[in-house]
């Protein structure tokens, strides 16, 4: 699985002046130099060496004598070092690692580095690890002096391809060497156990016995040297819930409220309204001076007194009276006065002569009003009289005669009939005046009882049948009214307001009522308060979670304790687990980086076509391109898309058509050998290196 690696990055100005300690393996570049350090968890910025390059490694490997074939040039190439050997290895290994310019044992060791085949070089002069270290041996116990000793027969060459044959720069391939121990690499103390089982020194474990964990620790004795203010409680007194005070200024804030039993308030209370207390449609007036408001106004402005009065227009009831308190009706009081024979209602009446066989079927209109089968109807204007009478629609063709009006026995004079609808008829009622001893051969005459006919138009009205029509010129609206002249006849008592006084607003009296809530309620502004007031609690006034403690003495919430558990004190704190620390973040000119860095984003944007960059958060993804085609990825200019310089975005080719990388008019990118990826899953790198500069780093052909 491949994992990405997070860097930091700042110029070497910045990078000097913040000097941050690089966690172990973290690495760091300076984007105005293109060089990298690696950090080790210990060692500041400024202290740490480069990431060595060839040409640095070739320039320390350089320079070893032609031959080591006396102990003189031995002893020189060690520098008198019996522990060269041991040295060089690990310089090696450092020099592997990265590490540029501080290694001048190797320099004339016959050890060079090659740059063509990423490998290291050997001449034929070096000599078997066994032969030097007993030409070591022997030099060291040499009295008369080290470089007196000429012995060449016991020094062997040794070809640098057996010694380091295909040990390359970047994970190096070393057969295993015979005759190494741990304590030759400095590693006698090392076992080797897995992560799992790996002991710890009998100082540690001395050290992790005197520990508690973090979760659920458990303490003998007495803990102490922790104080109340290590963990944020320093105003906290060790006391009840029913004994803490309150703070300095809840105890002002306090002091400046009044209770709710028995409030007494000092100065004048300001600021009370009649809203405040519930009275904002409330007037200062006497329960018989009281006002209305305008729409119990208006409602008993339509309203007929019950003491009497004159009511305009018409009153409707529902049937013929039943009882001796009930109001008689016109039609009752007629029919009892001229021995009316009162006959089901008419939907419509008619107003000519009409052809009975086709007129007045289902569907068809008489006087406005549609038919439907079954309606009673009137007809009562036909050129032949004998066909006159109530009948009843039929679904199609002439109507039938109506049950009650289709025999001689059922036809008087004094017959009537109530018309319900109609634009001419409506509302009219008729009464049939002839003689009919023989229905169909005998006239039958109808004549209107009531309607237009019966009423006069008083002034302003019109009557057009039964229907008056008013003239507004001289008649004045319901709503609002405008009268000329004087109107007179209209009591307070007519419209309900005989309580009512004509007072202004300031002196309108409030009712009795009212005035005795008032007198019970306190002003806001220096109220008085007699008796116990009570009902009020903490959170009425905001203080729901405060506690009565002092200063000294507050508790902490929930959450803050459960955060203070798991912080460790300023002074002497003790950690359990890993402790990591952050290095301290590097300016950036975009601002966009002032403490950790960056994070790490794994967003994967997949494209099926060539695709134009164009969000923020984009920096730190993936682009995906899966076409079978040649694609193009498109980088915009910064006026589009303002990423901050250092910005990284990694381009992945997962279709056979080749993906080209360029830039929007007005951006450079540089890259060697080209701009395209190589072939299908080959991947790359862009990043910001100016304001519209870019670098391309990958699996890149031209």
């Amino acid at each position: 699985m491949a994992t990405r690696m997070q860097q930091r990055r700042g110029t070497a100005a910045q990078w000097t002046a913040a000097n941050p300690i690089l966690a172990a393996g973290e690495i760091g570049f300076e984007t105005d130099t293109n060089k990298f350090k690696i950090g080790n968890g210990a060692t500041a910025w400024t202290a740490l060496d480069y990431f060595a390059n060839s040409s640095a490694l070739t320039a320390l490997l350089t320079g070893a004598p032609g031959t080591l074939d006396t102990l003189n040039e031995l002893a020189a190439a060690i520098n008198d070092d019996p522990n060269f050997f041991s040295s060089v290895a690990d310089q090696i290994a450092d020099a592997i690692a990265g590490a540029e310019d501080n290694y001048p044992a190797l320099a004339g060791a016959g050890i060079e580095w090659n740059a063509g085949t990423n490998a290291f070089d050997i001449d034929s002069t070096v000599a078997t690890t066994s032969y030097a270290d007993n030409a070591v041996t022997v030099h060291n116990q040499d009295s008369t002096g080290v470089h007196g000793i000429t012995d060449t027969a016991a020094l062997v060459t040794l070809s640098g391809t057996q010694q380091l044959a295909n040990k390359t720069l970047l994970s190096p391939l070393i057969s295993t060497p015979t005759g190494l121990t741990k304590a030759d690499v400095g590693l006698e103390n090392v076992d080797n156990v897995s992560d799992s089982l790996k002991p710890v020194s009998t100082a540690t474990q001395t050290a992790l016995d005197l520990k508690a964990p973090v979760n659920n620790p458990t303490f003998t004795g007495t803990v102490a040297g922790i104080t109340k203010g290590m963990v944020g409680l320093g105003q906290v007194d060790n006391i009840s819930d029913e004994n803490k005070p309150i703070s300095t200024l809840t105890q002002a804030a306090l002091d400046a409220k009044a209770p709710l039993a028995n409030p007494q308030f000092t100065g004048v209370v300001y600021g009370v309204t009649k809203a405040m207390v519930g009275l904002d449609l409330a007037n200062n007036t006497a329960d018989l001076d009281k006002p209305v408001s305008n729409a119990t106004q208006v409602a008993l402005d339509n309203k007929l007194a019950l003491s009497g009065g004159t009511l305009v227009g018409y009153l409707t009831t529902h049937a013929n009276p039943s009882d001796s308190l009930h109001v008689a009706n016109k039609r009752y009081v007629d029919a009892i006065a001229t021995g009316l024979h009162i006959h089901a209602a008419v939907v419509a009446a008619t107003s000519a002569n009409i052809n009975l066989s086709t007129a007045v079927a289902n569907g068809s209109t008489l006087d406005g009003v549609t038919l439907a089968t079954g309606d009673r109807i009137l007809i009562k204007n036909q050129t032949t009289a004998s066909e006159n009478g109530i009948y009843i629609v039929a679904a199609t063709g002439a109507p039938t005669r109506a049950s009650d009006f289709d025999t001689h026995e059922e036809i008087h004079g004094g017959d009537f009939v109530f018309v319900k609808g109609g634009t001419v008829y409506d509302n009219t009622g008729w009464v049939q005046t002839a003689t009919v001893n023989t229905v169909g051969t005998d006239p039958i005459e109808f004549t209107q009882f009531s309607g237009a006919g019966t009423f006069l138009a008083g002034n302003g009205l019109t009557l057009t049948g039964s229907t008056f029509s008013a003239d507004l010129g001289v008649l004045a609206p319901k709503n609002s009214p405008t009268f000329t002249g004087t109107v007179s006849g209209v009591t307070k008592a007519m419209v309900g307001l005989q309580n009512v006084d004509n007072t202004s607003d300031e002196g309108k009296p409030v009712s009795t009522a009212t005035q005795t809530a008032l007198d019970l309620k306190a002003n806001l502004n220096a109220p008085t308060f007699t008796g116990t007031v009570s009902g009020i609690t903490k959170s009425m006034v905001g203080l729901g979670n405060v506690d009565n403690t002092t200063d000294a003495g507050k508790p902490v919430s929930t959450a803050t304790q459960t955060a203070l558990d798991l912080k460790a004190p300023i002074a002497d704190p003790t950690f359990t687990g890993t402790v990591t620390v952050g290095a301290p973040g590097v300016a950036f000119s975009d601002g966009t980086q002032t403490k950790e860095g960056v994070p790490s984003r794994t967003t994967i944007i997949q494209r099926t076509d060539s695709y134009t960059l164009a969000a923020l958060t984009e920096r730190d993804s993936l682009i995906e391109i899966n076409k079978s085609s040649a694609a193009t990825l498109t980088i915009p200019t910064n006026a589009t898309v303002a990423w901050p310089i250092g910005t990284s975005i990694d381009i992945l080719q997962t279709g056979t058509g080749q993906v080209t990388i360029a830039g929007a008019a007005g951006v450079t990118v540089n890259a060697t050998p080209g701009l395209k990826l190589r072939t299908q899953w080959s991947s790359a790198s862009l990043l910001k290196r100016g304001t519209d500069s870019w670098v391309v780093v990958g699996d890149l052909t031209a």
